[in-house]
């Protein structure tokens, strides 16, 4: 049946034969520009499903190289039957007009000639018809019927498309009201939730200048009051963050919030090592001592520790640092630090500080974190003369500030002290003199 293989090979969302015919998981062909488009379509609203039997596909589109080959043949089928004459094919059973009926003045094929509309017809070949110029007019009236009914169905063919595309932007046009009243949403909770934040910390601030002139009232009163102030202290800032604290709080009133005195610990120096004989500053002499070598002392870096040992809760502590373009250090430590033969200042090795080393020891406002796997180099505004240590022990958290400006050097985040106990640590050189 010449009408099935014409159905089989056009494509169902063109109705032209199909060009580049692809075929889908589902079996169905299609135009590979037909199908293309569709799927760009169905990506904006949905996933890719088949047109004619709508089930959905995994956007897999082979070429079907076997069809394309058939409708090549057909194609050529036509244009031969075409060229045997002017009067073309039978519109209903596709087959060369070569014979005419009497009756109905009209080419007809060998099918029409043995079906019942033309049985008992009177019914000659064409070539011996009498004047060729009748039949011409005959199929020239019935070409431009077809023609007609081809432009009638062009134009509905039209409207379907015309209604597609209008159902698309209806669509496109109603998602896009939807996403812009989602963002009015979105910006409107966010100015809220700001302006709530703002609220909240003018509140906040208000209360703090309150309480810090309470504070400073009782630097008038006698000094067996200022423990009290000290656990008040402590009660109000106990969960403010540590950069919030320094910038607000003055700083004749930062050693009622947890300082930290401590005295340098002797028995961990560097034989090399100078301390002050109030054991609160070291430099590095030019000679060797003769100290015991017991586990805990350095015996290769220029190091010390502290006396003060955290295992809990958040401290401070500032450092003098007097220097001349020498290498220095300054941190925190775990007590299992190694502390015999040469050791890298890393987190990994336990160590968490910022300093010198002598890459960096020609600029004053160039110095280093000692992070891993190497260190990261920091531009400071001005020369460091005072650094602020913090330590928090249950956030595993050190941070660095420039005393002078307030300004916060280096974080260390998630410092993994693991439950040891943590101790100040010190790191010098020649020309440089530390004091806490």
């Amino acid at each position: 049946n010449n009408n099935g293989v014409e159905q089989e090979a056009q494509c169902p969302i063109c109705w032209e034969y199909l060009r580049e015919p692809v075929t889908l998981d589902c079996g169905h062909n299609f135009c590979r520009k037909c199908i293309s488009f569709y799927s760009e379509i169905c990506e904006e609203i949905k996933d890719l499903e088949c047109p004619l039997c709508k089930t959905a596909q995994q956007r897999s589109i082979r070429s079907n190289w076997q069809l394309a080959n058939m409708i090549e043949i057909l194609r050529k089928l036509e244009e031969d039957s075409r060229r045997e004459g002017a009067l073309g094919v039978c519109e209903r059973h596709r087959e060369p007009l070569k014979l005419f009926c009497r009756d109905d003045a009209a080419a007809i094929c060998v099918v029409c000639d043995r079906s019942k509309e033309h049985r008992e017809h009177s019914v000659i070949p064409i070539e011996e018809v009498p004047q060729r110029s009748e039949v011409g007019s005959i199929c020239t009236r019935r070409n431009c019927d077809v023609m007609f009914g081809l432009l009638t169905q062009l134009e509905m063919e039209k409207q379907k498309v015309n209604s597609v595309f209008e159902r698309m932007y209806n669509f496109l046009e109603e998602l896009e009201l939807l996403r812009l009243a989602q963002l009015g949403s979105l910006k409107k909770e966010i100015e809220e939730k700001q302006q709530e934040s703002i609220a909240k910390f003018s509140e906040e601030i208000s209360h703090l200048n309150n309480l810090i002139t309470e504070v400073e009232g009782t630097f008038q009163q006698p000094e067996r009051e200022l423990p009290q102030v000290r656990v008040r202290l402590r009660d109000e800032f106990g969960s403010w963050p540590t950069r919030l604290i320094f910038l607000l709080i003055p700083s004749k009133l930062l050693f009622l919030v947890s300082a930290v005195n401590f005295t340098l610990d002797p028995n961990t120096a560097n034989p090399f090592l100078i301390l002050s004989d109030d054991l609160k500053s070291v430099r590095r002499g030019s000679k060797y001592q003769v100290l015991p070598d017991n586990p805990e002392r350095f015996d290769i870096m220029m190091s010390v520790l502290g006396r003060e040992i955290f295992t809990s809760g958040r401290h401070w502590w500032e450092v003098e640092v007097e220097e001349n373009l020498g290498r220095w250090a300054v941190g925190v430590a775990r007590e299992s630090v190694r502390r015999k033969g040469v050791v890298r200042i890393s987190p990994d090795e336990g160590f968490w500080a910022v300093g010198k080393s002598f890459r960096d020891s020609s600029s004053p406002c160039q110095i280093l974190a000692f992070t891993s796997p190497k260190p990261l180099p920091l531009t400071l505004r001005r020369k460091l003369r005072k650094i602020r240590v913090f330590l928090d022990y249950e956030e595993d958290r050190v941070e660095f500030f420039d005393v002078d400006s307030d300004d916060l050097i280096f974080t260390f985040h998630s410092a993994s002290f693991s439950g040891e106990k943590i101790l100040p640590f010190f790191r010098v050189w020649r020309g440089v003199r530390l004091k806490c």
